[in-house]
């Protein structure tokens, strides 16, 4: 036998050996055909490896992923009502097969049907998992796999409120050697992917590069807005909300903020910036924001989410003494 068919006749268990290059773990299995007792616990595995499910997007409650401000990574999202029962059903026909081979050994011992095993099982909240933070010994940290289109982001991000995210979960069952409370429990599997960020929008800063920007849909990547941080802007006119800046005391800021129009294939900016909020702007003022677009027909409104609004001082009075 040469090695070729050494090769195919060794190697022939793992469908696509090369998945985890283009897939990076994240992805289900398919449905559980056997189980393993180890401990307390049981595991759940498809005919030639661990069994995974992969959720679709779900808005982030809560995290502390990667965080490590406490002994364990959180995650909470909310997931869709569908989801929540085609993922129960799955656990159900999970917990027939160790039911079956009795692999729990004091709660199925305790009842004489599936049924009534199944009714008392404790159910999971869909969806919270827990993860440790740091290994037992040596106190290494334990991050938890973060990609992007295939593109890792472990250890430079942190998820935040509202951030969309797919998860790869792998389920155990598990009794209480104490309470002989049994129950469902996920853990993370491969990690996850995220789709986009929630909290405060992309800023973009001095030198007001649109590199990553989508000029046709005003959005970067992994956000669905940016704003822009101005430098002090000279007020030269108030209208309503409609605030116009003198423009060439900054023609660095303003020639960059005229790129992105054309880049847009909008009408070049004339200086307005909108106020939203209760601020009073006044001519002579200067002000300081974070100014958001918004493509209304054929131009880009700019909109402060953020606004410092400054008076310049007046000169002093000359004190005149007497000789």
């Amino acid at each position: 036998m040469d090695i070729h068919a050494l090769k195919r006749s060794l190697f022939n268990d793992i469908p696509d050996p090369l998945s985890l290059l283009t897939n990076q773990g994240i992805c289900a299995s398919g449905p559980p055909v056997k189980a393993r007792a180890f401990g307390s616990s049981v595991f759940f595995y498809t005919d030639t490896k661990k069994w995974t499910v992969l959720t679709p997007n779900c808005t982030v409650v809560r995290s502390s992923v990667n965080s490590f401000t406490s002994e364990t990574h959180t995650l909470t999202v909310k997931t869709p009502l569908d989801w929540q029962a085609t993922m129960t059903d799955q656990l159900q026909a999970a917990s027939a097969i160790a039911y079956n081979q009795q692999l729990l050994p004091r709660a199925c011992a305790a009842f004489s049907t599936f049924e009534e095993f199944w009714s008392r099982c404790r159910k999971p909240q869909m969806l919270t998992i827990e993860a440790p933070a740091f290994s037992r010994r040596g106190r290494q940290k334990q991050f938890i796999n973060l990609f992007h289109n295939g593109t890792e982001m472990t250890g430079r991000v942190l998820l935040q409120r509202n951030s969309s995210v797919s998860i790869c979960v792998q389920w155990s069952l598990s009794e209480s050697e104490e309470s002989g409370e049994f129950g469902w429990r996920p853990h993370f599997a491969g990690g996850m992917t995220v789709h986009r960020f929630g909290g405060e929008p992309h800023a973009v800063r001095r030198p007001w590069a649109w590199g990553t920007i989508d000029p046709t849909t005003l959005t970067v990547p992994l956000h669905d807005s940016f704003v822009v941080k101005t430098p002090g802007l000279s007020v030269e006119s108030v209208e309503g909300n409609a605030v116009r800046v003198v423009r060439h005391l900054k023609p660095n800021f303003v020639a960059a903020i005229q790129a992105l129009h054309v880049l847009a294939d909008k009408t070049l900016w004339d200086g307005t910036i909108y106020v939203v909020g209760h601020k009073k702007v006044r001519a002579g003022n200067t002000i300081v924001a974070s100014i958001l677009p918004q493509i209304e027909g054929g131009q880009i409104l700019w909109f402060t989410q953020k606004l410092i609004v400054s008076t310049p001082a007046e000169p002093s009075a000359k004190r005149h003494c007497r000789a």
